[in-house]
């Protein structure tokens, strides 16, 4: 991996700035898990139910089984609140980099301080499964099409890892996310192939292929890896459901009397 002078100083400056940053919030902040649904994730993995799980049920078997691993080998350690700190410190890290890489150091301190204003807090502090797997999925996709624009393949790896590492905290965020960056890069192959550029066009197809064929894969593990009993094929569609209605809200309970007469819930129940 050959980095070029300005962009390993780029790469220091970063790290320097995020470092310092998260450790402005850890000594005056205590992080807090932004919702229950981590608390109940960290405590699976924790072993507090009685055995270590791989089971996190949001979070993609795969990340599972490397955390219980990883509690397996150092149980004293928290590992699944320590993976989600690291994976948020390392997207702001690419973050600030590419910053610094388009505007230079001057440049880049505003930019970097309304980013650290409006979204440090809320994502070192306040940790929530499903920032993280955004701001990996956005900094990675952001990596990606910095690294095959400026042609530099040691990008890619790490692009490419952190968009999987946050498919595999939230595959529904990476979906998300995918469809506007997925435009952008349709936008891109389209003008190539009007160029009748082929060489820009497979250098910029393949490392999406990829990566995208990857989180697919991981996603399918994590699938079949639930349908090994009766109960837990119920419990993943239940816990589906739950997840639906906290994230979008009851129905309407006028548009749905006869429902939830059948469910035996009442208007005052809903309020």
């Amino acid at each position: 991996m050959k980095l070029e002078r300005s962009s390993k100083a780029n790469i220091c400056c970063a790290v320097v700035f995020v470092m310092i940053l998260a450790v402005v919030y850890l000594l005056f902040l205590t992080p807090l898990y932004a919702i229950n649904d981590d608390s109940a994730m960290a405590n699976i993995s924790y072993g507090v139910f009685g055995t270590y799980s791989n089971r996190l049920i949001f979070v993609n078997i795969c990340l599972g089984s490397f955390i219980k691993q990883l509690m397996q080998l150092f149980p004293h350690i928290p590992w699944y609140a320590v993976c989600e700190v690291i994976v948020i410190l390392a997207s702001f890290i690419v973050l600030f980099f590419l910053l610094l890489e388009q505007f230079g150091i001057g440049g880049a301190v505003f930019p970097a301080t309304v980013v650290t204003l409006f979204f440090g807090y809320s994502y070192i502090a306040r940790i929530q499964f499903s920032q993280t797997a955004g701001i990996a999925c956005i900094a990675g996709c952001l990596f990606l099409f910095y690294g095959i624009h400026q042609k530099k393949i040691w990008a890619h790896s790490i692009s490419g890892a952190l968009i999987f590492v946050g498919s595999l905290y939230r595959f529904d965020v990476f979906m998300m996310l995918l469809i506007p960056f997925g435009g952008l890069g349709i936008y891109l192959i389209f003008d190539f192939l009007v160029k009748k550029n082929l060489k820009a066009l497979t250098r910029y197809i393949v490392p999406f292929v990829v990566v995208i064929a990857m989180c697919l894969a991981a996603k399918l593990v994590d699938i079949q890896s639930y349908k090994i009993t009766d109960d837990w094929v119920q419990y993943t569609e239940y816990n589906a459901l739950r997840s639906n209605l906290l994230d979008f809200g009851f129905p309407e309970y006028d548009d749905n009397k006869d429902l939830y007469h059948e469910l035996d819930i009442s208007k005052s129940d809903l309020e």
